[in-house]
Formats: C-alpha cells, sequence, structure tokens
C-alpha cells in the first residue's frame, strides 16, 4: 500500500462524525448566535491553545477507544499548565457554517473565544 492510500485510509477513519457530544466539552459563545465547542484542563499560565486541524473534530477525537491524539496528550500538559482546546465552526458539535469562512472570521471566533474564557 502506497503512502498516499494510507493517508486517505487514515482520514477516513477519523473523519467519521461523532453523534454525541463529550463529557467536559462545553458551548463557548461567539458572535451573536454561534457556539465553539471546547475543553479546558489544568491550572497555570501560559494557556496552551489547540485548534484541531484536517477537519477532525476534538470531540470524536476524545470519543476513541483507545484515546488518540489531543486525547492522548491534554492531561500530560494539564498536568503542568492550563491548556484549552476547541473545535472551530462547521466541525463536530460546534455551529455550523452557513457561508464559506474565510481567516478573518476563523481569527474574530477565537478572540471571542478567548474573550468569553478569560483569556484574552
Amino acid at each position: 500500500m502506497n503512502v498516499n492510500r494510507m493517508f486517505l485510509l487514515a482520514c477516513a477513519v477519523f473523519a467519521v462524525p461523532v453523534s454525541h457530544a463529550q463529557a467536559g466539552f462545553r458551548d463557548g459563545r461567539v458572535g451573536h448566535d454561534r457556539i465553539l465547542r471546547y475543553e479546558c484542563a489544568g491550572q497555570g499560565q501560559p494557556t496552551v491553545l489547540v485548534e484541531q486541524g484536517m477537519g477532525i473534530s476534538l470531540e470524536e477525537t476524545f470519543s476513541r477507544d483507545p484515546p488518540v491524539g489531543w486525547a492522548v496528550i491534554l492531561p500530560k500538559i494539564a498536568a503542568v499548565t492550563r491548556i484549552c482546546v476547541y473545535d472551530r465552526a462547521g466541525l463536530g458539535h460546534s455551529s455550523k457554517l452557513t457561508a464559506p469562512g474565510t481567516s478573518r472570521d476563523a481569527v474574530r471566533d477565537l478572540h471571542d473565544l478567548l474573550g468569553a474564557l478569560g483569556i484574552a
């Protein structure tokens, strides 16, 4: 099996949407009527911020048994400082995008979320 096929297979396996909200994740209000799903753990400064990539919801990552990805790393970082992970709009149980999102939209959402969490 070549590397490209293995990569596509891995993406297909991890892109299966989670059907229910995961314990520990919360709704963070952004804008006027949208939410971003997030989880924070640990205490201290600086706060480590993780934005999931590759179109995979963090709640999906955290629902795996055995744990994979950030679900494995989060407790280790939380033992040292505060860490927050979130799904940007359009991923998992965060609000769906009603139009194609821009980088500016993603930055505005993150700014709003950080403000709501008292980080920014």
